[in-house]
């Protein structure tokens, strides 16, 4: 089982996105959403996505995570978007209910989607092998960029 970090930037059901300002040496917030985000909503430190930021986790969980708390979870599958900004779709590694997208409840599904087609369309969902290749190539841009370490 593939194990992921997860660092959340919006906890579930709050419109307030945080990013960390070095200066301060803290999570601050960065923007207040028009929106409530349904989920668990961060990125995945090392990875760089097709649109040349972090790559996009959702964490689904029934609570709130800790913003900037790494979170250790696995995935389930992906959100593809049209613009390349695709959305990795994890559980918590003890999560027994949920094996693929489609095993996620429906309502669960029809707000996580409104929330993420403000931006840009979505183009499907993927299962956990194309999560993983997208991932893989998302570590792959970020060693290119900036070595090994």
């Amino acid at each position: 089982m593939e194990k992921l970090q997860a660092l959340i930037e919006i906890p579930r059901d709050s419109r307030e996105r945080y990013a960390w300002n070095e200066a301060k040496r803290a999570w601050v917030v960065s923007e207040t959403l028009d929106v409530v985000c349904p989920e668990n909503y961060g990125h995945i430190p090392k990875t760089i996505g097709e649109d040349g930021e972090p790559l996009d986790i959702v964490v689904l969980t029934d609570r709130p995570l800790l913003v900037g708390k790494p979170f250790v979870c696995r995935p389930l599958g992906i959100l593809l978007r049209k613009d390349g900004d695709h959305k990795l779709l994890a559980v918590p590694l003890n999560e027994r209910r949920w094996k693929t997208p489609d095993d996620i409840p429906n309502w669960r599904r029809i707000r996580l989607e409104a929330f993420l087609t403000i931006a840009s369309p979505l183009t499907g969902y993927g299962d956990e092998e194309k999560a993983l290749e997208v991932l893989t190539e998302a570590r792959l841009r970020y060693l290119q960029k900036h070595g090994l370490d």
